[in-house]
């Protein structure tokens, strides 16, 4: 029997309702990115969010599965400057491979593109890669590498 989803939007007051699958997704950054494991075990989910503080514009798109348990997000910004990004995306392990990434990342680039966010931009964490074909195929090019010293708070 095909599995059927239910989608909820809304702002930032979602934002707690995705904890659970943003530390899988953290996990997983964790674990393609050895080298960086300490730096994603450190970046709790409360100082993720207080990134977005200053983002005027923001929305939360959060998939559950017919039973309501989360399955999947997507949240996006436009800062003050008009720039957009796809914040974060994830679509947990059992439920991949049903186009659920491709539609909420096309969603999102909807939302972005209709408040006339330019750029619109997405960062791929480093042991990630993997994942780049994927926002390419939606048109995201290559534009720079971010190379880090120290012990700083980089944008997880």
């Amino acid at each position: 029997m095909p599995t059927t989803f239910e989608h909820s939007t809304g702002g930032p007051e979602m934002l707690p309702e995705l904890r659970p699958l943003w530390e899988d997704l953290n996990r997983h950054h964790a674990r393609v990115a050895p080298g960086l494991a300490a730096h994603f075990a450190a970046v709790t989910f409360e100082a993720r969010i207080a990134l977005l503080q200053d983002r005027p514009q923001l929305w939360v798109e959060l998939v559950r599965d017919s039973q309501g348990v989360p399955v999947a997000y997507a949240f996006s910004s436009v800062d003050v400057h008009g720039r957009g990004e796809l914040e974060s995306i994830y679509v947990a392990p059992a439920h991949r491979g049903r186009g659920l990434g491709r539609q909420l990342a096309r969603r999102q680039l909807a939302w972005l593109q209709e408040r006339g966010a330019r750029p619109i931009r997405v960062t791929v964490a480093v042991g990630n890669e993997a994942a780049q074909p994927f926002y390419r195929s939606l048109g995201f090019e290559t534009r720079a590498t971010v190379l880090w010293l120290g012990q700083g708070q980089p944008k997880p």
